[in-house]
């Protein structure tokens, strides 16, 4: 139904000559005002962590999740999750973007991503306070509302590691980020995922060259309606 919806939301971002981190969330959503939808589920995190010695751990987590989907002023489409977890982990993100229609198909969108740490008793613990936060630009051009080729431009700051008995501090990093991709739409998720499912699997093993794949957020109602959106995007890194 249009007041009662579930999120099925995936992100696998993967860099050069790096296992790709995960991120998966299940969210029961409900409408509580034309704008706004309340929502709540879990999230699957799963990342490779790199020792020394060339040695590899894998940290996975599961979070509940509790926040607001929808349109905020001046039609800025957002997304604002609370987290709690194991290891005492505490976070909050924020999402919110707005297209601007240059012509009927070609779309100018900025963006903006937050992630905040409140606590993080984990083992490869991020340090509390402001962990993320990205700013960019993508222009696309829809050719239809399933094929969407795009280009992206953002500047990105990461605050770093916290230091555990697992791992050193590491200091924060910011730079530019650059990259091109396409999005595909598909306007019923149960088929498109019963018929795709293998490719889906055979993508995010793609070393890329560059840097970055996502498989972004696809939705479906109650009675199985709704959609998906696919995003490959490679990205190039300039630190400063």
């Amino acid at each position: 139904t249009d007041e009662n919806k579930v999120f099925i939301k995936v992100h696998a971002d993967k860099e050069e000559s790096h296992d790709a981190h995960y991120d998966a969330k299940l969210l029961y959503s409900r409408m509580i005002s034309d704008f706004w939808d309340a929502q709540i589920g879990a999230r699957y995190r799963s990342e490779k962590v790199e020792l020394d010695d060339h040695r590899k751990d894998t940290e996975e987590s599961v979070d509940a999740v509790i926040g607001l989907h929808g349109m905020a002023p001046y039609f800025f489409e957002t997304d604002a999750y609370l987290y709690a977890g194991e290891d005492s982990y505490a976070g909050f993100s924020l999402e919110t973007e707005r297209d601007f229609l240059i012509t009927q198909k070609l779309i100018i969108q900025p963006y903006l991503e937050l992630d905040v740490v409140f606590s993080d008793d984990s083992k490869y613990a991020k340090k509390t306070g402001l962990s993320s936060a990205t700013a960019g630009l993508e222009t696309r051009y829809e050719i239809s509302k399933k094929i969407m080729p795009y280009i992206d431009i953002a500047y990105e700051y990461s605050k770093g590691n916290d230091e555990t008995s697992w791992q050193i501090e590491s200091n924060s990093e910011k730079g530019w980020l650059y990259g091109a991709g396409v999005r595909f739409g598909y306007e019923d998720l149960y088929p498109y995922l019963k018929n795709n499912m293998s490719d889906i699997a055979k993508i995010l093993q793609i070393p890329f060259a560059s840097s970055g794949f996502k498989l972004a957020s696809g939705v479906t109602d109650a009675q199985g309606k709704g959609g998906a959106i696919v995003t490959g995007k490679q990205i190039g890194r300039a630190h400063v």
